[in-house]
Formats: C-alpha cells, sequence, structure tokens
C-alpha cells in the first residue's frame, strides 16, 4: 500500500502530467484488448499513448508471464499480488547507439546527462558494477529540507555488448511496489542509405526501449500512471538529447 506521503507525492505527479498532457487532445489515451489461453485472461492491454517519436503502453499481466522480472527475492514483490502491470516505453533520440550508451551505460553517473537530477550517488557496491545501488533525489526540496522526490535502485544485469541493462527499484517516494526494469539501446535502421546501394544502414538516430513491472497501485488508473511515466522518460530523454547535441531546442517539448 502507499503511505500517506507517498500517496500524496503519486497524486500530485499524475495531476501535474495530466495538466501537461491536456495539450494533446487527440492522444489515444486507452486502448482495450485482452488475451486468453484456456479460457483464462493472461493480459490485458490498459492504456496506450503516442506522440511524435515516443511510444507508451501499459497492460495488466500474471505474474508468471514477467519471465526474467518474476523472481521476488530481487524485485521486493509479494507473490500474492498475482497482478503486475507491465509498461513499455520507446523513444526515439536524436544521436547513435554508441553515444547513447556512453551516457546511459553508466548506472550511477545520471547527473552527467540528466539536469533535473540533484543527487546520483554510490550507496553499495562498485560503481557500474551489477550489485551497485544508486541514490537519485530532485525535484526541490520538502519544508523539511528532505528531497521532493527521491529513489534506491540496484543495478541487476549491465551488457554492453547488447546495450542492456536492468534494475530494481529498491524504495522511493513513489511507493511503488515490486518495480523492477530494463533499458536497450537500439540504432534506427534505415532502408533509405546514400546512393544507389540497396542495404540497411544504421542511421544517427536510436530506439530506447524502457520496459517495467509493477505491483498495480491502489486508488491510481492505469492512464494516470503511464501519462506520468511516459512524461518523466519523455523529459529525461530531452534532457539526454541535448546533452549529446548541444545545437537542439533548449526547452522539452510536452509530452
Amino acid at each position: 500500500m502507499l503511505g500517506a506521503r507517498h500517496s500524496h507525492e503519486f497524486s500530485s505527479l499524475c495531476i501535474r502530467s495530466a495538466m501537461v498532457c491536456a495539450h494533446y487532445s487527440d492522444v489515444p489515451a486507452i486502448t482495450l484488448s485482452s488475451r486468453k489461453e484456456n479460457g483464462a485472461t493472461v493480459a490485458e492491454d490498459l492504456a496506450y499513448i503516442e506522440k511524435e517519436s515516443c511510444r507508451c503502453s501499459l497492460r495488466k499481466v500474471a505474474r508468471q508471464d514477467c519471465g526474467s522480472f518474476s523472481d521476488a527475492k530481487i524485485t521486493g514483490a509479494s507473490q500474492n499480488d498475482d497482478e503486475v502491470w507491465e509498461g513499455i516505453v520507446t523513444r526515439e533520440i536524436d544521436a547513435g547507439a554508441d553515444d547513447v550508451w556512453e551516457m546511459l551505460g553508466k548506472f550511477t553517473q545520471m547527473k552527467r546527462w540528466n539536469e533535473n537530477a540533484e543527487v546520483c550517488e554510490v550507496i553499495e557496491g562498485k560503481e557500474d558494477e551489477p550489485g551497485c545501488v544508486r541514490y537519485c533525489a530532485g525535484g526541490g526540496r520538502a519544508p523539511d529540507g528532505s528531497p521532493l522526490r527521491w529513489v534506491k535502485e540496484k543495478l541487476l544485469t549491465l551488457s554492453a555488448a547488447e546495450r542492456r541493462m536492468t534494475y530494481c527499484m529498491l524504495d522511493s517516494s513513489y511507493g511503488f511496489e515490486g518495480y523492477r526494469a530494463s533499458l536497450r539501446i537500439k540504432p534506427v535502421v534505415t532502408d533509405h542509405p546514400p546512393s544507389n546501394i540497396v542495404s540497411l544502414s544504421a542511421s544517427n538516430r536510436s530506439v530506447i526501449v524502457w520496459h517495467f513491472h509493477l505491483n498495480a497501485i491502489p486508488n491510481t488508473t492505469p492512464s494516470e500512471l503511464l501519462y506520468s511515466m511516459g512524461s518523466i522518460f519523455d523529459n529525461m530523454m530531452c534532457s539526454l538529447e541535448r546533452t549529446l547535441r548541444p545545437q537542439l531546442e533548449p526547452y522539452p517539448r510536452p509530452f
């Protein structure tokens, strides 16, 4: 369950994100479908958002369908919570995959590229190695001096060859339970290479795929969660783009 402070923090985040998203009345917020096996529903689409180069989807799945994410020993999830929300957010970015990985692949060095990260430090383990824990904070300060938003996250796996990492959230101001995620960077491949050569070639653009699972959140609708997560991720990627390509616009577009 969300504590009082956690619930207020997440509700405030949802309200801010919904206000930003109100600029886009044409966004298809929710699509409904389901998948059944042996007569039982095993997955149900809950929400979908698409705007420009960012696509977000959320569905409800059974815990046993979470694959490598279903280990409660590393995620802190309760096996009694059978309903899990699965989200996938993809975002194209105006930079090459290797350049993007050089930034995102440094798990404990978020301040290099995220202008909203006031703190990012190693509190356990060796920097940027599986098993390490990072503490990140931002969003200003509460009246008592504590950060308004903070997370403690543990790096589970890291593969430079695949440009992929997996991690889980140990604690946060948001009160998420059972949160675990993967992040992967892929080059954008185009079928329009220069000259008359008919082939596929990697462009100087990338697709970042953020895949997460978490327990269903009481008193929060799937569309509220997806708006919030999509907005946060899109703004982070805008910050990364500006770090890699300083000539880009100085302000993020509304999500």
